[in-house]
């Protein structure tokens, strides 16, 4: 049915294709630049073409540079195959494309967007977003190379990062684009004049190692470029307004590799309103770009002018935007704090996870992103006192920035200047604009009112991946699981795509970990695997988790599992390796689970029990063992696997209660046994016999 259902839309789609491919973008898209105030932008800031104008040096570079890789690997190539990749990759830059772009582009976002200064779009009046433009541009006056890691939230992303440079007298980077969007051929000469093809399926080894060199050859010739950091699942966009922990590329690799030192330059975009928010968020068309849009309205009043009246109705229909330049960093500087740095990461890894810190530093929060979180909570906790929500929400945007980053959040100057009274009447005006909530405040996109609440949200969450696994408990049996769990999730490529965070309520332990890697009580010299990521906030451990795995002590069990349900939205599968009966209710702890599923109404959860002979020394240093799982047998059997190293096995039973009493009451009788060896009581062969058969 599903295929069925593809082939209609592309079948459907066929026509709009062919119309597409007709239009000349390139014609419009002079007749655009040639507006003010285009023009005046062209005169002032096309002074000097980019540095990346000569793609011959850069593909000669690259040809020798991964031949003599390619031989030293070992690994079989043609000269042609390379010079082939290369000019597959390569930027096809015109002149005369790229002075029109910039007058167009300009003219484009000083329509569609809000502007506190025409002379200085995308930025505050005080300019603070560039209090660290200095030093970039001491960079390139020294011939440095550029990398500019930005975060990624909208198609319009590349073109605004573009013209905020220019304004700045800094020449516009070269970025990568999928090779899906150069099928239309006048968007694809508009988009080659300042970008490199990468092949989103069916990359040879050949491909990727000329990929890796094209970008390490611009960085040696002192070329700037630009990567989208948040590259899951094929370069897309954010679909939930979150911050993501960056993906490993090669593209990024290749930036870093070069032989001389390159700037590392940290860059957040921040939108009251990205065009593409339903789309991402509700799976809606593309015709959701224009929602807030007035040209019905204007043509009513201009029908012999259909052009004007359709320019005048999408006038700042996304509302007001900035750009902030985090604190640039040589690749020499990274290595230096790298090398000093306890989690082993790779220098990519490394750069990019520092570039992402910059960005949830000095993003902005937003009047729509305040008034959809005052919303979710007004809904969430009941009450309207929308003014107070907002307040609340704010204390804990500050006091989450002061505690994470040593200083307040950047609010946008609406925020700043206007009563949180203002500012919430502004923010709803956008959701109204938007369809996302009715006049009377009924939500009508649960999921676009999210994605804007989240947007205001600076936690870095792991990637929407196929596993989301969250270890709850940083004591000794849960730091050893997460050394378990996260060296199997890192050396099969069936995890690739999962993240693994380690939950604590205890701030101060959590920092140790972030810190030092190893556990300050149990495992000092037992470092954590570098894809483990400690965490002690709930919001931010739980929000997307799929499975979670519980280490709790049996007096906090409970609160701990009803933090997990209520934090934890997605979450399907819970392991719960607690043992010992609650001193009150006498219940095991997956009884006591049981119990609060039915009255949440969450049973919709599957329930297991991680159990076995094996104590938490050898769990964490992997030394073997034998491992109990207890639960649904298709649910068990397929996370089976998750607990499988080298020297370990498990075994899977459908009986969780029997198998987590059996496991406490072993507890019980090792302790009698102690106890009755030490009072001579039990005495001998026999003795012993005996007892081992009674207690089984």
């Amino acid at each position: 049915m599903a295929k069925a259902v593809r082939t209609m839309k592309k079948w459907a789609m066929m026509p709009v294709r062919a119309v597409v491919n007709r239009i000349d973008f390139v014609r419009i898209m002079d007749y655009v630049s040639n507006l003010e105030p285009g023009r005046s932008f062209q005169r002032r800031t096309l002074k000097t073409p980019p540095a990346f104008l000569d793609q011959e040096d850069i593909i000669r570079l690259t040809i020798e540079l991964t031949q003599a890789d390619l031989t030293a690997k070992g690994d079989g190539f043609t000269i042609r195959e390379i010079e082939d990749s290369a000019r597959r990759i390569c930027c096809q830059y015109e002149t005369y494309i790229h002075e029109t772009a910039a007058g167009a582009f300009y003219n484009i976002v000083t329509h569609l967007f809000e502007h506190q200064d025409q002379e200085a779009i995308f930025l505050s009046e005080d300019r603070r977003e560039t209090k660290h433009l200095g030093q970039l541009l001491e960079a390139r006056k020294n011939g440095l190379g550029v990398v500019y890691l930005v975060n990624h939230s909208s198609h319009l992303d590349e073109f605004i990062v573009d013209v905020a440079l220019e304004q700045m007298g800094i020449q516009i980077p070269l970025f990568a684009a999928g090779d899906n969007m150069m099928a239309t051929p006048s968007i694809k000469r508009i988009l080659m004049m300042g970008s490199y093809v990468i092949i989103r399926r069916g990359a040879t080894k050949v491909y990727l190692a000329t990929l890796f060199h094209f970008c390490r050859a611009m960085g040696e010739l002192g070329k700037q470029q630009g990567i989208f950091l948040e590259a899951w699942a094929g370069g897309a966009r954010t679909r939930d307004g979150s911050l993501r922990y960056p993906r490993r590329l090669v593209t990024l690799q290749g930036a870093l590799a070069a032989k001389n030192d390159v700037v590392v330059q940290p860059v957040g975009l921040s939108y009251s309103l990205v065009p593409e928010d339903l789309g991402l968020s509700e799976r809606a068309g593309a015709l959701s770009w224009l929602n807030g849009h007035r040209i019905y309205r204007h043509l009513l009043t201009s029908p012999l002018h259909p052009l004007q009246a359709m320019a005048r109705g999408i006038h700042h229909l996304y509302g007001r935007a900035y750009l902030t330049l985090g604190r640039p960093r040589m690749v020499s500087e990274l290595e230096d704090m790298r090398r000093s740095d306890k989690a082993g990461l790779a220098l990519d890894e490394f750069a990019s996870l520092y570039a992402m810190n910059e960005i949830a530093r000095g993003k902005k929060i937003m009047a729509s992103h305040l008034a959809a979180r005052a919303l979710v909570r007004v809904r969430r906790d009941g009450g309207s006192d929308l003014v107070e929500a907002a307040k609340l929400e704010l204390d804990g945007i500050v006091d989450y920035h002061r505690r994470t980053f040593g200083e307040d959040p950047d609010l946008e100057d609406f925020i700043r200047d206007h009563t949180l009274q203002d500012v919430i009447d502004d923010g709803l005006g956008t959701l109204r604009r938007r369809g996302i909530v009715d006049q009377g405040l009924g939500v009508r996109h649960v999921n676009g009112l999210e994605y804007y609440a989240t947007h205001a949200d600076h936690r870095l969450y792991s990637p929407s991946a196929k596993e989301n696994i969250v270890i709850v408990g940083a004591g000794a049996l849960g730091y050893a699981l997460g050394r378990l769990i996260g060296e199997r999730t890192l050396e099969d490529k069936r995890y690739s795509l999962s993240s693994l965070i380690l939950f604590d309520s205890r701030e101060d332990l959590i920092q140790g970990l972030i810190e030092h890697r190893g556990h300050p009580v149990h495992f000092p010299k037992l470092r954590l695997p570098k894809n483990v990521f400690p965490a002690s906030d709930a919001k931010a451990a739980f929000r997307k988790a799929n499975d979670v795995v519980i280490t709790s002590s049996v007096d906090h069990f409970e609160t701990d599992f009803r933090t997990v349900l209520s934090e934890g939205p997605q979450v399907s599968r819970v392991v719960i390796a607690s043992r010992g009966f609650e001193p009150v209710s006498h219940l095991l702890p997956v009884q006591i689970a049981q119990k609060v599923l039915r009255e949440t109404g969450r049973t919709e959860v599957a329930l297991m029990v991680l159990s076995g002979p094996v104590p938490a020394e050898r769990l964490a240093e992997m030394s073997g063992g034998a491992l109990v799982l207890a639960g649904p047998r298709d649910t068990t059997q397929a996370l089976a696997s998750l607990f499988t190293l080298p020297g370990f096995s498990v075994y899977v039973s459908d009986d969780p209660v029997g198998v987590q009493a059996a496991a406490t009451l072993a507890e019980v009788y090792s302790l009698l046994g102690s106890y009755l060896t030490r009072t001579k009581e039990m005495n001998g062969r026999l003795d012993t016999a005996a007892f081992f058969r009674e207690t089984s």
